[in-house]
């Protein structure tokens, strides 16, 4: 499994990095046994935190695995821009673009968590295989990364036609009813 991940290292960005712990011990459910055997698999060094989640990037892409027990599924999420980035009409319009039947985001989620644009999809934990989870961030990684440079393309776009533009609104007489 390990060339499935090939350019991926652990992330203690949520991780207490200070502690040394065994991970199944935080985190008592098939979570906690799917990381377990992840790490174990590929070599990396997860920690799951107190939020139940634990990181991995590649890149410059952070891809974040979060358990949710109320619905007893895994959470991928990654940041698509920074709560610092310019959210112009042109960024919206691309990201509501890209959303639109899942096609540009190859079936995964856009939404926005605090200040930024961040692409999620779920796995429900019963049955996931750390080789399926590899599987799964390799390509999850990969849209992310397509996403975060369309939308960044759209921001340098958007600031530059931004004097001449009529807007969205005034652009949609043009859509037959």
């Amino acid at each position: 499994m390990n060339r499935l991940l090939d350019g991926f290292e652990a992330s203690s960005r949520y991780a207490d990095s200070g502690k040394e712990q065994n991970m199944a011990t935080d985190v008592k459910n098939a979570f906690g046994k799917l990381i377990d055997e992840f790490a174990r698999e590929t070599g990396l060094g997860l920690e799951i935190d107190d939020k139940d989640s634990c990181s991995v990037i590649t890149g410059e892409t952070v891809v974040t695995m979060q358990y949710r027990s109320e619905t007893d599924d895994v959470a991928l999420f990654s940041a698509v821009t920074a709560p610092e980035d310019d959210m112009s009409a042109a960024v919206m319009r691309k990201a509501l673009e890209l959303a639109c039947h899942g096609k540009g985001t190859h079936g995964n989620f856009l939404g926005l968590f605090g200040d930024a644009i961040v692409v999620s999809r779920f796995m429900p934990v019963e049955g996931l295989t750390a080789e399926a989870l590899g599987a799964t961030l390799l390509a999850f990684a990969d849209v992310a990364a397509e996403i975060a440079d369309a939308l960044a393309a759209a921001r340098q776009n958007g600031a530059s036609e931004a004097a001449g533009d009529e807007g969205f609104v005034s652009n949609l007489g043009a859509i037959p009813v």
